[in-house]
């Protein structure tokens, strides 16, 4: 993530972005990468993770066949860079937008649920929506039309209210 966060400096530097209303959105990939940035920096308002997942370890423990990399054996390759394991003291407001994996979408382990009441536990503002009849990909245009709209407000709200500083 430090080529993101470099990214948003090289523009806050150069006055394009004013850094006290800087916003993450991130779908699949980049919800995994939003998910990180909740838990790693505070320097954000907010953060929609939209169908992403929150930890490595359950989906290469099950999965990956090379068994010098499976978890068990190097446990801290997977703790460093997962977000369930550095949770603690986030406090950036986040909203999660997830598809039901038994259609295809991306966290068949629940691990965005995991991160989300890990928020929620810390009273971290956190929502977690899930459409039961999308995948991956919202393909519904009444669902689009909810995700969009939520992730409207979602900003909308924030911009205007004060930033929590841990």
């Amino acid at each position: 993530m430090k080529d993101v966060t470099a990214g948003v400096d090289y523009l806050i530097d150069r006055g394009i972005v004013d850094s006290d209303k800087t916003f993450v959105i991130g779908h699949s990939a980049g919800g995994r990468r939003a998910n990180w940035l909740t838990v790693s920096t505070h320097r954000f308002r907010a953060i929609v993770s939209k169908d992403g997942w929150a930890d490595d370890w359950l989906l290469h423990g099950i999965h990956y066949s090379r068994d010098d990399k499976h978890p068990v054996f190097v446990p801290e390759n997977f703790q460093k860079n997962s977000a369930l394991f550095h949770a603690l003291g986030a406090s950036t407001p986040t909203l999660f937008l997830m598809g039901n994996p038994k259609l295809g979408g991306i966290d068949q382990y629940d691990t965005v649920r995991w991160l989300y009441q890990a928020l929620k536990a810390q009273k971290v503002e956190t929502q977690y929506v899930q459409y039961p009849d999308e995948g991956h990909v919202f393909e519904r245009y009444e669902n689009q039309k909810d995700s969009l709209e939520r992730i409207e407000k979602w900003f909308d709200h924030y911009v205007n209210t004060p930033k929590h500083n841990p």
